[in-house]
């Protein structure tokens, strides 16, 4: 009984090598992963395999109904946390007035319509969601939430889905001109929103296109596409779901920031939710 107790510890522990090889192939695959030497990837290689032990064991207890999510390592899964910590996170602290008061969620309430949301809606599905994108090393992703929504808002408006400048954004708001952060150094949506206001609007992505870095900027020698008329052209949104609900429906895509915590913190994994995961109250 005891040699064959042992002979199945030894085979578990070689099939779960020889998935872990497969799975580190596929990575290098996926990704484009190329090391300069052996030892190189070896080293990369251990610092991934912590992850995939980690969303292996979240996936299992997945299919056993523990969890309404599933998980995967993404392209950063051969990073050390300090070295995703330099290169892709800002520090930018969080301003004042950042959060929802009850008294945002009754001015924003009344600017809405009433028409009742209904039991599911996918904004991905309604013609006007751009595309995933990818910001490289650049510290821009409020340029891209921003962006975003201007974009849904126009499709909304005109049925034409148009690709905006996020690189007008990396360029002309940073520390030193109007803004307390920008650039590639990380920011706020609501600043983004307020450029585009005071500064005559956004540049199409073909007229500015997106390079990864911040440079001198260039809006006084680019054509402008689309305008915000507000002089404060944004509001908050209350967190409670009902809300958040009525606003999707009402106004369309919104911006937000996400504190990460928990599963959310790896920025090693991704995190893989579906549509019928998002369940709100009645």
């Amino acid at each position: 009984m005891k040699v064959f107790m042992i002979l199945c510890v030894l085979f578990v522990g070689i099939f779960s090598e020889s998935d872990r090889g497969a799975a580190w192939k596929k990575y290098k695959s996926d990704f484009g992963k190329k090391y300069s030497s052996d030892g190189e990837e070896a080293y990369r290689r251990n610092i991934c395999k912590a992850s995939m032990d980690k969303v292996d064991k979240h996936n299992r207890e997945a299919d056993l109904g523990k969890h309404t999510y599933k998980m995967g390592v993404n392209k950063f899964c051969d990073l050390t946390d300090e070295e995703f910590k330099k290169v892709w996170l800002s520090g930018v602290k969080v301003p004042n007035d950042t959060f929802a008061t009850k008294n945002d969620k009754e001015k924003r309430s009344n600017r809405m319509s009433r028409a009742m949301p209904p039991p599911s809606l996918d904004l991905r599905n309604s013609g006007g969601a751009s595309a995933v994108r990818n910001q490289g090393s650049c510290g821009s992703c409020w340029t891209f939430s921003a962006v975003a929504a201007i974009e849904f808002a126009y499709w909304k408006k005109t049925k034409r889905l148009m690709d905006l400048s996020e690189q007008q954004l990396v360029d002309c708001t940073y520390v030193g001109t109007d803004y307390p952060y920008g650039g590639c150094k990380g920011g706020w949506m609501s600043d983004a929103f307020t450029y585009i206001s005071k500064n005559g609007g956004i540049a199409s992505e073909t007229e500015y296109p997106y390079k990864t870095v911040q440079r001198t900027c260039l809006a006084s020698n680019i054509k402008k596409f689309a305008q915000l008329k507000q002089t404060t052209p944004y509001g908050k949104v209350a967190t409670d779901d009902n809300s958040i609900k009525n606003a999707l429906y009402n106004i369309g895509v919104l911006t937000g920031n996400i504190y990460t915590s928990s599963n959310l913190s790896d920025s090693r994994i991704s995190v893989k939710v579906q549509p019928k995961d998002l369940k709100f109250s009645p």
